[in-house]
């Protein structure tokens, strides 16, 4: 950096890149879809564990930019791009029992990139 030199290294184990990697870019077909500081990136999307009295919906969330939605009962996991401080004020006036909220790795955050966009066939 105090150099002014890009180095850009490309590979599939994105756990490696993570620990070695202050910005990023993900290409696909050949167009770049999605890029910026690593850190930054992570620190706004985030996976909220949430638990209500009652089950919910992904249309429940629709205030949310939601990547990722999965329920079991009335736990809903939830992955959201957005302040974490705003996010948690919006999920607060849902009333839930309950709040937990974890980080995503950059696997987890290319993936649900991805699966956001309708660019991951399963």
């Amino acid at each position: 950096e105090d150099e002014g030199i890009t180095v850009i290294i490309s590979s599939h184990n994105l756990k490696e890149l993570e620990d070695i990697c202050d910005s990023f870019g993900i290409l696909d077909e050949g167009h770049i879809v999605s890029y910026g500081d690593l850190l930054d990136a992570r620190e706004s999307v985030n996976k909220y564990q949430v638990v209500f009295s009652e089950p919910k919906t992904k249309e429940d969330f629709s205030d949310f930019d939601v990547l990722h939605f999965e329920q079991a009962g009335r736990v809903a996991n939830v992955v959201i791009r957005g302040s974490r401080e705003e996010v948690t004020e919006k999920l607060e006036e849902m009333h839930p029992l309950l709040v937990d909220i974890l980080q995503v790795s950059f696997e987890e955050l290319f993936i649900y990139e991805l699966e956001s966009r309708g660019d991951l066939h399963e």
